[in-house]
C-alpha cells in the first residue's frame, strides 16, 4: 500500500485524468477490502486477527493513511472514510488503550520481529500527517517509551548469527 500511494503522490502529474481515476477506482476498492480484512480487523486479537499491537493492523494502517492523503483532493469521500478509520477506529478507539496498557513502556508485543513493525509501519504516514499539522506521535506516550525501549534493549555490540552480524534485542520478558 505505501508503494502505490507514494508513486500515486510523487508522480500524479504525469498520469492523465483517467489513468488517476483508474487508479483511484482500483485501489479504493483494494484498500476497502483491506481494511475490513478479518486478520487486520479492530477489536483486538482473535483466531483470525493480529490485533492492535499486530503487524498485519499496522500495514493496514499505514496503507490507508497514505492512500487517503495521496488522493484526498480527488477521492474526498474514500479518503474521509480511511482517514475515520484510521484516526478514529484504530488509534483512538482500539489502539490507543492498548498501547496504554499491554503496549505501556513501549514494548511491541507481537514478538521481536513484528513487534518492531509498529514503529517502522507508522513513520512515514505519522511524519505525513505532522507535515500536514497533525502530530500523531505527540498523541501517545507509547512512541516516546518505544525509543527508550529500544535503547534499552539493544546490547552493547552486534550479535552474530550464521555468520552474520547484525543489531539484535535483549531476550527478556
Amino acid at each position: 500500500g505505501q508503494n502505490i500511494a507514494l508513486i500515486f503522490d510523487w508522480c500524479h502529474g504525469t498520469f492523465t485524468p483517467a489513468e488517476r481515476a483508474a487508479l483511484i477506482s482500483a485501489w479504493n476498492v483494494h484498500f476497502t477490502t483491506q481494511m475490513n480484512y478479518d486478520w487486520a480487523a479492530v477489536g483486538g486479537v482473535g483466531p483470525s486477527r493480529s490485533g492492535p499491537m499486530g503487524n498485519y493492523y499496522w500495514g493496514v494502517m499505514q496503507s490507508l493513511t497514505l492512500w487517503a492523503i495521496a488522493t484526498y483532493h480527488e477521492n474526498s469521500a474514500a479518503a474521509e472514510t480511511f482517514l475515520q478509520n484510521v484516526l478514529v477506529t484504530r488509534l483512538a478507539n482500539d489502539w490507543g488503550p492498548v498501547a496504554a496498557t499491554a503496549g505501556e513502556g513501549g514494548v511491541g508485543t507481537d514478538s521481536s520481529h513484528y513487534g518492531q513493525l509498529i514503529r517502522h509501519y507508522a513513520t512515514v504516514p505519522f511524519e505525513a500527517a505532522r507535515v500536514l499539522g497533525r502530530d500523531l506521535f505527540a498523541e501517545a506516550p507509547y512512541w516516546r517509551e518505544a525509543v527508550y525501549f529500544v535503547i534499552y534493549s539493544t546490547p552493547p555490540a552486534q550479535s552474530t548469527n550464521n555468520g552474520v552480524a547484525s543489531w539484535d534485542y535483549f531476550p527478556f520478558g
